[in-house]
């Protein structure tokens, strides 16, 4: 994992006004040139998606059981468990011991693509690192299930399992971050108005390397190296996997098209992403949009690291939970923002 010295954890750097650029280590370097002679690429029809699920499942697991620092030995598997809430099926990763509150997560994959087991191994090492419940939404994936049901997946079990941990613990979602990845934190950001309008206030947001702007015109799409965990291409079929060809790409499915006006009152949200990945335009146009609204916002741009890089056996991947990990704490308040 490289030297975790030079990451030493999220309070330091919290004393960041908005932005934290991390620069790149040796290790990412390394893996970087190693991806890039990979012959994999991401999927290019929709023919290729079942094969592609079983590959990325298995890419994304075996990843993540090989970062002694995510936490894969934190707890047995068999602490996590299956639920159904108001009909989609969650993973329940509970900590151990009090429970301080709660994270429900959202998967990437391009709408397409992953599951909660494949990521258990991180989800484990958060629940034990914020003394939270970790709920992982196992929503329905495209191109079966077009938009909006993959949101309407999320948003159901969110609103259930805010209920139940309501009556069961006496927490409301003041005391809940919502947490997603990629197209996960696409989903997990559509979702925040919503449940905010039904008076539902969360304690923040977690959002990494989002892909927000469903139109895939930013600059980032272009100017970055192509590799195989994303590229622009990559987008453009996930897109319209997710939406249907030909489809719109309007307010309903972009939060790109939003007016100002729907970023007020969020919650607290935390935005990590590479500067090599071509989605990173995405998190630098909404952290500003965030701050904007008058909401409390940071963003966390690593140095040359691709999409999805805290995947990869680098000090980054470590710096990037350890970010997680603190950014929940501290929504929670169990620490406090230096001044």
């Amino acid at each position: 994992m490289g030297d975790r010295r030079q990451y030493a954890g999220f309070p330091q750097a919290f004393g960041f006004a908005d932005t934290l650029r991390v620069p790149a280590s040796d290790a990412l370097h390394a893996a970087m040139r190693r991806l890039q002679q990979l012959p994999a690429r991401p999927p290019r029809r929709l023919d290729e998606i079942p094969a592609s699920r079983i590959a990325f499942n298995a890419a994304v697991a075996s990843a993540l059981h090989a970062q002694d620092s995510i936490g894969a030995e934190a707890m047995p598997a068999s602490a996590s468990r299956i639920e159904h809430h108001d009909g989609v099926a969650v993973l329940l990763v509970p900590p151990q011991g009090e429970v301080r509150g709660a994270v429900i997560h959202i998967h990437g994959g391009g709408w397409c693509l992953g599951d909660p087991r494949s990521l258990q191994p991180a989800l484990v090492g958060l629940a034990r690192a914020t003394s939270t419940l970790v709920a992982s939404i196992d929503y329905r994936l495209a191109p079966e299930h077009r938009h909006p049901v993959a949101l309407q997946d999320c948003v159901r079990a969110v609103r259930s399992l805010t209920g139940q941990w309501r009556n069961e613990y006496g927490f409301d979602a003041g005391r809940v971050v919502l947490a997603g990845e990629s197209a996960g934190a696409h989903l997990a950001l559509m979702a925040l108005p919503l449940l905010r309008d039904a008076g539902l206030r969360f304690a923040g947001a977690s959002l990494n390397y989002g892909l927000f702007d469903l139109s895939n015109t930013l600059p980032s799409r272009a100017g970055t190296i192509a590799s195989p965990l994303l590229d622009a291409g990559a987008c453009r079929f996930y897109v319209e996997a997710y939406l249907g060809e030909g489809a719109c790409v309007d307010v309903a499915s972009s939060p790109w098209e939003w007016p100002q006006k729907a970023f007020e009152s969020l919650p607290p949200a935390m935005f990590c992403v590479g500067t090599a990945d071509p989605l990173y335009d995405d998190s630098v146009g909404m952290h500003a949009r965030w701050l904007a609204a008058g909401n409390e916002a940071w963003r966390v741009d690593y140095d040359a690291a691709p999409h999805a890089f805290d995947l990869l056996p680098v000090p980054e991947a470590r710096h990037l939970a350890d970010m997680r990990v603190e950014f929940v704490r501290y929504c929670l308040g169990d620490i406090t923002k230096p001044h």
